[in-house]
């Protein structure tokens, strides 16, 4: 049992706050607050196994105009749920080049509405008709599905490649934000009423996770391994529930990146809008069929699908009909 007689002294609290990953989460609000984000410390989430109520670091919301219409704001919001850890040891992934192809669509969370317009071919996700693979860091960023850490016993002892328990409750936790975050827009959409169908309400979500340490590549050329530092990385995660997979793409960045990403970011957000913009009326023919559903009351489930594919026919009940004497 610890000695109460003993009282940390101002010294050693410096010491143990400058360890700990508070200054970093507090630095990393900071630059997002002061490059046109709203910052909230601390949110809460439920934890999907045990439903207890668990906090993150910090989530950075910027919301924006997206089609420029004169008689309303449609709505397009960017929400980046962000996790902070101030390593003392460098983080290494085992990255590849990313596929030009459209294997990352998947990846790219969005809720709201619309997410599904009329295509040559049929429908095609918001994804896919803004050609986000042309400019989408997503497809540029090297990719990793592996990392480790380093350790060893004592310091006589040789280093250990390992995974540490503080990185994989990381990225789950981000994971599991992302889905709660998610859930809680349709359930806002739906307590909103059916007069929002009249504007969209798209939100794009990015899980990041910031590194105050050294982030390093490690990539195989024949038998020998290139080892390097970078400032980024994403990192792709399956999760399986059930007997379903998810795919997400992890953000991952050096504190000192975090400007570079931010101003990413913002370009992405003027690319989408653009883009929108210019499509705008393929963007008005799904919000259109989307306001065609949202007439009637509405589950939150049952508005997630809607708006995930609007021009599918509804499943309506059949008519009673009454016995004829």
């Amino acid at each position: 049992m610890e000695d109460q007689k003993q009282v940390i002294n101002f010294a050693e609290i410096e010491d143990a706050i400058r360890r700990s990953g508070y200054l970093l989460e507090r630095r990393v609000g900071a630059v997002f607050s002061d490059n046109g984000f709203h910052v909230d410390s601390n949110p809460a989430y439920p934890d999907p196994n045990t439903g207890k109520s668990r906090e993150f670091d910090l989530s950075a919301y910027a919301a924006f105009d997206l089609l420029g219409r004169r008689s309303s704001i449609d709505f397009f919001g960017v929400l980046v749920s962000c996790e902070c850890e101030d390593n003392h040891q460098p983080v290494a992934f085992f990255a590849s080049k990313p596929d030009q192809a459209n294997l990352y669509k998947d990846g790219v969370k969005c809720s709201g509405f619309p997410l599904s317009f009329r295509a040559s071919a049929g429908t095609a996700s918001l994804v896919e008709i803004l050609a986000f693979e042309s400019f989408h860091h997503y497809w540029k960023w090297p990719i990793a599905s592996q990392y480790c850490s380093f350790g060893r016993k004592n310091t006589n002892s040789p280093w250990l490649a390992l995974h540490t328990e503080g990185h994989h409750e990381t990225l789950t936790a981000l994971t599991n934000v992302i889905r709660t975050r998610i859930d809680e827009h349709y359930r806002l959409l739906v307590d909103w009423g059916p007069e929002i169908f009249d504007v969209t309400n798209i939100r794009l979500h990015l899980p990041l996770m910031v590194l105050g340490g050294d982030l390093i590549l490690v990539s195989e050329q024949g038998r020998k391994l290139r080892i390097r530092g970078s400032n980024y990385v994403q990192y792709r995660r399956e999760v399986w529930r059930g007997e379903t997979s998810e795919i997400f793409h992890i953000d991952i960045i050096t504190e000192k990146f975090l400007t570079k990403y931010i101003a990413i970011l913002h370009k992405e957000i003027d690319e989408i809008r653009a883009r929108a913009e210019s499509d705008a009326k393929k963007v008005l023919n799904s919000l259109s069929a989307i306001s065609m559903h949202g007439k009637r009351k509405l589950t939150k489930d049952a508005l997630r699908t809607i708006c995930e594919s609007p021009f599918r026919p509804a499943r309506l009940k059949p008519p009673k009909i009454k016995d004829q004497k």
